[in-house]
């Protein structure tokens, strides 16, 4: 075998393996996503201090060839000191819409518009979308520091988990997101006194805290949404 005829096996062999990788790329690779959170989320309580309730812009970004089903959103908000811990699920989508007149400046208002069922992950793609989470509020929150972890379960058919809260056969665990951040006492003050929901479920006021986390961030704007209420109002 001469020399040219090495180089030109060698040249088909590359070929098909760039040919192989491509075809790969573009159509067989199985979703992968990542979880980016915000600056920051927003606190409120349930009525009579029964839940917590936070708000936060959440980044999904498909990096596969395929659509991903995204089943449900779940996590834990923990004390540092381990004395405080709710077990967190999404509840809802939110959205800032604009209330001014026509032909006037943009009035944002921040607004709750449809419960959390399922998401679609477009491959190639990045999606934000305010997410409400709610969970148990075992006694109220006290100044310190928190950690937080937040988890996307998808319709994986492989590595099933336990049955989930209802019955239901929980999916795969397809990526998380751990952060944490600081309460004061300043803070706790005021979630006491304007960020407790009312009768109708619906709380005047959210504390906003500030995130540091494990994954890097997009430049997003965090609100102080509270269920229903206009961020920052």
């Amino acid at each position: 075998m001469s020399l040219s005829d090495v180089f030109s096996i060698i040249a088909i062999v590359v070929s098909l393996a760039t040919l192989f990788f491509t075809t790969y790329e573009q159509y067989w690779k199985r979703p992968v996503l990542s979880l980016v959170l915000g600056d920051s989320l927003s606190l409120s309580y349930g009525p009579n201090y029964g839940g917590i309730t936070l708000w936060a812009c959440v980044v999904l970004a498909n990096q596969g060839a395929e659509d991903a089903v995204i089943l449900g959103m779940d996590g834990t908000l923990t004390k540092a000191d381990g004395g405080w811990r709710s077990e967190l699920t999404w509840l809802g989508f939110g959205k800032y819409q604009d209330q001014a007149s026509p032909g006037k400046p943009f009035q944002p208002f921040f607004a709750f518009v449809d419960w959390a069922e399922a998401l679609i992950s477009s491959s190639r793609k990045a999606s934000a979308n305010w997410i409400a989470f709610t969970g148990p509020a075992p006694s109220k929150l006290t100044p310190g520091s928190y950690s937080l972890q937040l988890n996307v379960i998808t319709g994986g058919k492989r590595h099933r988990g336990p049955q989930a809260p209802g019955g239901r056969t929980r999916g795969s665990t397809a990526c998380s997101w751990t952060g944490s951040f600081e309460i004061t006492g300043d803070g706790i003050g005021h979630l006491e006194e304007h960020c407790v929901g009312m009768a109708d479920g619906m709380a005047p006021d959210t504390y906003t805290v500030h995130l540091a986390g494990e994954t890097a961030r997009l430049p997003l704007a965090g609100p102080t949404a509270a269920f229903g209420v206009a961020p920052g109002e």
